[in-house]
């Protein structure tokens, strides 16, 4: 029985464990955090993502905690409104699509208790080390003893600390887009009912919308950045960055700023780790070969999918 290790708990980490696990190999996932991550911005669940759902047996429960927007108002720097529509949302498009809006930690969590069964989990640490060898990988952990695994996935995102410890510097294998998005969670300071809010213009713009029945609002604010600006600093120093670059935006953005101080990918992720899944258990004994299938796959979709997000935020 293959042994792998996937680095990662929150949509790619859990599905792939989910797949592995039903096809024969024994999975342990590791996750920095310790505890399932809360907060985030909602997501939309769209085709292939929704089959891979469906072959999960999670679709039904994925469609009951849907998000229930209504429509969205287009604002102005000042927080008045522009226009409106019934029809669409930024964060989830047409909302007749058939696609399914969820929020993102309500997705996790979804993934998460339907892999459990099957790997072990294991929050609160991190891998310190990856050694190849002839015919497994020696991992050192922040917490616990070594091991021996015969493959180690990464999933633990952009800037992920596997990829780090593999390949080195980052800088030669991204491409920055000089934009940045922060999302935050607040109480419902703005009293939004099942309707969204939005702000656009040519350095920075805002997508505000309500959660867990009205109680709470996530923020999302996106903005340009340069050089000098310090995106992977710790929670403070983020938090002073969106303030500088978005304290121009006016409404109720700085009230919102305020809180914060005070308190697309996830489909690519599921349908990733599903291919994976896939093709290491079509020849659990040659990795090298399904990696290759897989990036076969993968490619079109993640090109296609980077050049719409990329779009949708210029």
């Amino acid at each position: 029985m293959p042994k792998v290790l996937v680095s990662g708990a929150s949509i790619a980490g859990p599905t792939v464990a989910y797949w592995l696990a039903k096809g024969g190999f024994e999975v342990t996932v590791v996750e920095r955090a310790p505890a399932p991550r809360a907060g985030g911005p909602a997501i939309d669940i769209c085709r292939p993502a929704l089959t891979v759902m469906r072959e999960m047996g999670l679709l039904d429960h994925a469609s009951t905690m849907r998000t229930h927007l209504k429509g969205m108002s287009m604002l102005d720097i000042d927080g008045q409104e522009i226009s409106r529509t019934e029809g669409r949302t930024i964060s989830a498009g047409r909302l007749n699509s058939g696609d399914i809006e969820i929020l993102r930690d309500d997705l996790a969590r979804l993934l998460l208790s339907a892999s459990q069964p099957d790997a072990t989990y294991l929050f609160g640490n991190t891998v310190t080390g990856l050694e190849q060898e002839d015919a497994s990988v020696a991992v050192t952990f922040e917490r616990g003893p070594p091991q021996r695994f015969d493959l180690v996935i990464g999933a633990d995102g952009l800037h992920s600390n596997t990829c780090h410890l593999v390949f080195g510097d980052e800088a030669p294998l991204t491409r920055p887009l000089g934009i940045a998005l922060s999302i935050f969670t607040t109480p419902n300071l703005l009293d939004l009912r099942d309707w969204q809010h939005a702000f656009g213009d040519a350095t920075s713009g805002d997508v505000i919308y309500p959660a867990r029945g009205n109680t709470e609002l996530r923020v999302n604010l996106g903005f340009g950045i340069g050089p000098e600006d310090d995106v992977h600093g710790d929670v403070a120093t983020q938090k002073a960055l969106v303030a500088k670059r978005c304290w121009h935006l006016r409404g109720d953005i700085p009230r919102l700023i305020e809180a914060m101080f005070t308190g697309q990918g996830t489909s690519l992720a599921l349908i990733g780790a599903f291919v994976l899944a896939m093709e290491l258990i079509r020849s659990p004994e040659d990795h090298a070969a399904a990696f290759a299938r897989c990036e076969v796959r993968m490619r079109p979709c993640a090109r296609t999918r980077t050049r719409f997000r990329s779009s949708a935020v210029s």
